[in-house]
């Protein structure tokens, strides 16, 4: 299952509502596009830790928003936990 949300301008606030809810065991989104909608480092912590929770995440796309290098421990976090995630952009 795919779920594409590029260019909704879902900002820091939507996202971490979206990740809250798909730290839902039972969900198996397997690819999640998110690119281009004003995100930032302050989101990302708990983007990371919400989704390490979904083990049928292969593919995250962040392209296009406003991460600096504070994002950087939270996305290798998640990159660990979420051992089926094949390609994160």
């Amino acid at each position: 299952m795919e779920l594409n949300l590029n260019n909704n301008k879902l900002r820091d606030s939507g996202v971490i509502l979206l990740s809250a809810a798909l730290r839902n065991l039972r969900c198996k989104i397997q690819e999640l596009r998110l690119d281009n909608n004003d995100l930032t480092d302050s989101c990302t912590s708990d983007l990371a830790s919400d989704l390490s929770e979904n083990q049928s995440l292969t593919v995250l796309s962040l392209w296009s928003n406003s991460f600096t290098d504070q994002s950087v421990p939270a996305l290798r976090r998640l990159i660990q936990n979420c051992v089926n995630l094949k390609l994160i952009w």
